[in-house]
């Protein structure tokens, strides 16, 4: 059996939509048919003839931002043991 490379196309598309890979990417990396977080169009979709306004646009400091559907840094934190001294005395 061959062992995958990650450049070659998937037999099957995983998508309705066919896979594409990224022009000059080292890797296969699928292309997005539309960007990210962007709404559907509204003739296939009609409730997105009106959105919310959580995808409206929305400028902060002259940075415009497509929608205003953020996810927040996430860290780890750890302790000098590596588990939780809560209540421990």
């Amino acid at each position: 059996m061959k062992q995958p490379t990650g450049t070659e196309k998937p037999e099957t598309p995983f998508a309705p939509y066919p896979t594409k890979g990224v022009e000059g990417y080292p890797t296969f990396l699928p292309a997005q048919p539309q960007a990210i977080g962007s709404l559907l169009p509204s003739d296939k979709f009609p409730q997105n003839a009106k959105p919310a306004k959580l995808f409206e646009p929305i400028t902060i400091r002259g940075v415009t931002f497509p929608n205003r559907a953020w996810v927040s840094p996430m860290c780890m934190c750890e302790s000098q043991t590596y588990y939780a001294e809560v209540g421990l005395t």
